[in-house]
């Protein structure tokens, strides 16, 4: 009978958690598809980015603030509590994605290629389409532009991009490896291009700054760790803390590679401490380099479009569709934000009133 009641309280109590929060935010008509969401659980406002627009939402869909027409491609992104901003990934390159996001803007094209932290002031955005300079700051990155820019020797070729570097993209704040409980920190994810015919891609690279440099606008001698999880489509999509189960969850669009399983989502265990080895089959890299391990990986195929947690086991997830005018042709978008809840189980993820 203890045991009955035991469950049954911590039943309703997860039931009163859920009914605090809609089973579903879903935001329509955009220009480009979601690539990353936030949560502030003060205002409760969910945070979206859509390429080349910033977007604030509230319970009901609602868009109640927005930046748009921002030239580059806007990523995923990560909200600091401590000081109530937000910090995107932004991609300027010279490359046919970024051609193609120029002309969607009437925008003339980038001569050269830039990555940057994107520190948006949430607070300061009120009303629509709110000019990016007057809310927002960019960080140049330059270790992640080094590396898209070098080319590198493996096998006997010449290839270009170190580690496969497309740029950047999964952004979260979250402790020291291996200090669960210490000050934060701003983690930053490599993208990587896919090609299963080169070795040294098989590595998520992640970059981790000093919060008090980017709240100052400096992005400075980071911290690089690798992670082995086999090549993947364009890198660490979407990457979120898990404060609750102490983890970093990784999200991938999944490998090409038939050595590996290809999973969509990995875990990296905050307790774990770093560990030092040589990188495999990166030959270039001398010495040994800072790496953390899977700690367990999933076959889940939402997250890479966006997730963020809401509070203790509760997530929203970012589920990504597309329509297509009959009449005009035109591309519109949409972003179902889906309530869920972690089991770390098989399936690691269940829609809120799902078994």
């Amino acid at each position: 009978m203890k045991r009955l009641i035991c469950v049954l309280s911590l039943t309703l109590i997860a039931i009163s958690a859920w009914a605090d929060y809609p089973s579903r935010i879903f935001i329509d008509e955009q220009d480009r598809h979601v690539q990353g969401i936030a949560y502030d659980n003060v205002k409760n406002h969910l945070f979206l980015s859509f390429t080349t627009s910033f977007v604030i939402a509230n319970h009901e869909g609602e868009i109640i603030g927005s930046v748009d027409k921002i030239h580059g491609h806007l990523g995923a992104m990560t909200f600091d509590k401590e000081n109530r901003k937000v910090y995107a990934s932004l991609e300027e390159k010279n490359d046919a994605i970024g051609r193609s996001i120029s002309k969607g803007l009437g925008a003339s094209f980038y001569t050269e290629s830039n990555f940057y932290i994107v520190e948006f002031d949430v607070d300061a955005i009120k009303g629509r389409n709110v000019p990016f300079e007057k809310v927002a700051k960019k960080i140049k990155v330059d270790e992640v532009l080094k590396d898209y820019q070098d080319s590198v020797q493996v096998d006997g070729k010449w290839l270009k991009h170190r580690f496969g570097c497309s740029g950047m993209d999964g952004m979260c704040v979250a402790p020291e490896f291996g200090k669960v409980g210490g000050k934060n920190y701003l983690y930053v994810a490599y993208g990587i291009y896919s090609d299963t015919l080169r070795h040294d891609n098989d590595y998520q690279v992640i970059l981790r700054y000093q919060l008090k440099d980017i709240r100052k606008g400096l992005a400075k001698n980071p911290e690089r760790y690798f992670v082995m999880t086999g090549n993947t489509d364009w890198g660490v999509q979407n990457m979120a803390y898990d404060s609750e189960n102490h983890q970093i969850l990784l999200c991938v669009y999944h490998g090409w590679k038939s050595q590996y399983p290809n999973y969509d989502v990995f875990s990296i265990d905050m307790h774990e401490k770093p560990f030092k080895a040589h990188l495999e089959r990166v030959p270039y890299i001398k010495g040994k380099q800072k790496q953390m391990s899977v700690k367990k990986a999933w076959f889940f195929k939402h997250g890479s479009t966006g997730i963020c947690q809401v509070e203790k086991n509760l997530w929203y997830i970012a589920i990504s569709a597309r329509v297509i005018d009959p009449q005009t042709g035109k591309k519109r978008y949409s972003s179902d934000n889906i309530l869920y809840r972690w089991t770390g189980e098989e399936t690691p993820f269940v829609e809120v009133g799902q078994k």
